[in-house]
Parts: structure tokens; C-alpha cells; sequence
């Protein structure tokens, strides 16, 4: 009797174990996320709107092929709630009466005289500050009284790494990067001795205090190098011995000599040919390396999850979701057209939501950066530009010169119905 009371108990727990374990290799089989568009308003602008940022006054605008600059106030979504209430309202007193959109004026627009929106732009608490095409002429926008003026640059070059823009120049052996900041650039500089001629390199970046590049073995024509050199806070005009650390890869015979970095949370993301390779620049070795079948043009995005995600999108016309710390693939999704830019913005969810927006040649569609399934794809337009407020309010520039206000919603798909977990505003 005792030893069938063992087996019952042993039994008994086995099937709750298996039953737990079928439980999780189902659940997330179970749901599916999706992102529902409520559209708040559109209107027409003159120019095409190829950036936008979001700050505190409401949204500012970019048209960097004429230098085209408008503030719309953050008001836009409450005025174009009003009227549609308004609307409504009317429809039910007076029958269908055609009544017109809510006429969206921006609160100022600027136009840098005789010059294009070049190398970068950044967002300051003063205001914007954009570098002409010629990378002569540094302009200043406040967001208070909205005057342009013009700041005075040394000779160099001005480029955006990340969020901020860096003034940099070149002599026989030295590399200076410098700020740049509301009132110009600052004096306050990095110095890099490098032993390498920049012009050698297929492709550099920078992220203080470190300037990494990419160029080909001088001893081995099968293998490229990767080496990075620690910038040093030294006045002008002087060198001293600096720390370099160089790792060397090979690259399938035949491969191009085709290179780009990006620096990602203080880890350096290469890709050489059709290889992207991860370094942890600050504990002196690579991470992991991944074939991915083709070079990338845009630069990867990181999603702040529990374990960061890494997403960067390939020519071969495929987006990857890659674990950060191990280079394990989470996903791949095949997309249909090439990638112009990726963003991150937030659900506007509760919990709060991730998503990725895919910007390409094609009607932009947003992921779910759990899963890399699709979650919302638009229809009809196409998208440049793109940007979103932490309540799920999100703002289109397109090809068409329009901009476009949604609110975005993000639903859980059960079996058997849904559950939203986004709030209905």
C-alpha cells in the first residue's frame, strides 16, 4: 500500500512539473502584441519634413535641404481633440454639415539664409544649433524669442556623434575633438596621437574618450584591423604617449573594402563586410562577432529591456534583434524594402511598451521588439522622419509634405479576445 502511495505522490508531482514546463514553452505562443494608429490630425507644410525632435515648447521641424526650421506647440493634439468634438457634435444637432480640419499653424518658423541643413543639428534647453552643408557657419535658434544668429567656427569639421555635435581637426599627428555647445565650441578639448594616417581608414567614430576606426592589415592583405586610441585632455600643441589597443580580423576573400562603427553604450558595433563584429573597448576584448549576409548603412539602435537589445538592419532587406552581452539572435524579420533609419519611441503603455520604428523606402511600420513581429504597418505613405512623446503621441513627417499626429495604443491578442494595455486618450 505504502509503495502505491509513493508512486500516486511521484506521479502526482511529475505531472504538475510537466504541466509547468508546457505552460512556459506555450505562453508565448499565447498573445501577440499590437499597436493601434488613432489618427489626431494631419496638415500640409511647404517643405519636407526630414527631422524632428521633441522638446518641453512642443515639436520642432527640420527641412534640411532648405534649412527650414518650425515650431509646432504642444497644444496640437488638445486643439485637434476640441474640434473633433466639436464636429461631432454639430453632426448630431445639424445632420452631416462639411465642416474643414482644424487649420494647424506652427508658433514661428525660421529660415537659415542661403544655406542647407549639413552635417547635424542638436537640441539645446536654450534652443537648436545646425551646421550649414559647407561646415563653415555654426546657426543658433532659440525656442524662447526664436532669433537666429550666427556663430563664428575655427577651420575644421563638424559632425553628429550620437545626440551631440563635435567639432574636429587634423594635423600630421594629432586629432583634436571638441564640443559643441549653445554658445559654440567649447575650449575645453580631447586630444588623440594617432600613428595611423586617418586617410588610411575605411571608416572612424568617435565617443570620448575614445576614437576607433577600421583599416586594412599592412602585413596580411586578407585581414583588416580594428584600433582604437585614448583621447587625452592636453592644451593645444601638445603630444604625449597614448594608450592604443588594435584587434585584428580577417574578412572573407573578396570581400569590399567596405566598413562603418557606431559607438552603442560605450561598445563599439562594426560591421566589415557582410560580419558585424561587438568589442568592449574598456575591458580590452571583442564580444562576439555574427555573419549577417550584408553591410548595414544605418546605424543600429539599443533597446532598453532587462537584457539589452541591439537592432540594426542589414542591405540583404533583414532587421535583427541581437542580445547585446552575447550576440544570441532573439529574431529576424524580412522586410520589403531597403532601411533609411530606425528609432525607439515609447508605447505610451501601462505597463510601459518598447517599440522600434522602421523608416524605409516603403510605408514605415513599427515592431515588437520582443518578438520582431510586426506589430502596425501604415498604408498609402511614407514616412522621413519620426518622433514621440512618452504618453504614446507620436509625429510623422512624409514624403508627401505632410505631418501627421497619431496616438498610439498598444493591445495584447489573446486566443480567445484582447486586452489593452494602452490608455485610450
Amino acid at each position: 500500500m505504502q509503495r502505491i502511495l509513493r508512486w500516486t505522490r511521484a506521479w502526482y508531482r511529475t505531472g504538475w512539473l510537466m504541466a509547468v514546463i508546457a505552460g512556459l514553452a506555450c505562453a508565448p505562443r499565447m498573445y501577440r502584441v499590437q499597436v493601434i494608429a488613432r489618427p489626431i490630425t494631419e496638415w500640409s507644410v511647404d517643405y519636407p519634413v526630414t527631422a524632428i525632435a521633441r522638446v518641453p515648447e512642443g515639436w520642432l521641424t527640420l527641412a534640411e535641404t532648405v534649412g527650414w526650421v518650425a515650431l509646432w506647440s504642444s497644444s496640437v493634439k488638445a486643439q485637434a481633440d476640441f474640434w473633433q468634438m466639436f464636429r461631432r457634435g454639430i453632426r448630431i444637432l445639424f445632420g452631416p454639415i462639411p465642416l474643414r480640419t482644424w487649420p494647424v499653424r506652427p508658433a514661428w518658423t525660421v529660415q537659415i539664409p542661403e544655406a542647407s541643413i549639413g552635417s547635424g543639428w542638436a537640441v539645446f534647453p536654450e534652443g537648436l544649433v545646425v551646421v550649414d552643408r559647407e561646415n563653415t557657419r555654426l546657426w543658433r535658434i532659440s525656442l524662447d524669442r526664436h532669433e537666429l544668429a550666427q556663430l563664428t567656427i575655427p577651420e575644421g569639421h563638424i559632425e553628429r556623434y550620437g545626440n551631440r555635435l563635435w567639432w574636429w581637426q587634423t594635423t600630421s599627428d594629432t586629432r583634436r575633438f571638441c564640443a559643441v555647445g549653445w554658445t559654440g565650441v567649447d575650449r575645453n578639448c580631447w586630444t588623440v596621437v594617432h600613428r595611423r594616417s586617418p586617410e588610411t581608414l575605411w571608416t572612424w567614430t568617435w565617443s570620448p574618450p575614445w576614437w576607433c576606426g577600421v583599416a586594412p592589415d599592412p602585413h596580411r592583405e586578407s585581414d583588416v584591423r580594428i584600433q582604437c586610441i585614448r583621447a587625452v585632455r592636453v592644451p593645444a600643441g601638445h603630444a604625449r604617449a597614448v594608450e592604443v589597443r588594435t584587434w585584428t580580423t580577417s574578412r572573407p576573400q573578396g570581400t569590399p573594402p567596405t566598413a562603418r562603427c557606431w559607438f552603442v553604450q560605450q561598445v563599439l558595433v562594426c560591421t566589415i563586410g557582410d560580419t558585424l563584429h561587438v568589442w568592449n573597448v574598456e575591458a580590452r576584448r571583442p564580444r562576439w562577432r555574427l555573419r549577417v549576409g550584408a553591410g548595414t548603412d544605418t546605424s543600429p539602435v539599443l533597446v532598453p529591456t532587462r537584457r539589452p537589445l541591439l537592432v540594426m538592419a542589414t542591405r540583404g532587406l533583414l532587421i535583427y534583434g541581437l542580445d547585446l552581452r552575447t550576440g544570441n539572435r532573439r529574431w529576424v524579420t524580412p522586410l520589403p524594402a531597403p532601411v533609411r533609419d530606425l528609432h525607439v519611441i515609447p508605447a505610451g503603455s501601462d505597463p510601459p511598451e518598447t517599440l522600434a520604428v522602421v523608416l524605409m523606402d516603403a510605408p514605415p511600420v513599427i515592431l515588437n521588439v520582443r518578438t520582431g513581429a510586426v506589430a502596425w504597418r501604415a498604408s498609402g505613405w511614407r514616412a522621413l522622419s519620426v518622433a514621440a512623446t512618452s504618453d504614446g503621441v507620436v509625429m510623422w513627417g512624409t514624403d508627401a509634405r505632410e505631418i501627421r499626429l497619431m496616438q498610439m495604443q498598444v493591445q495584447v491578442q489573446l486566443r480567445s479576445g484582447s486586452i489593452s494595455v494602452g490608455s485610450q486618450r
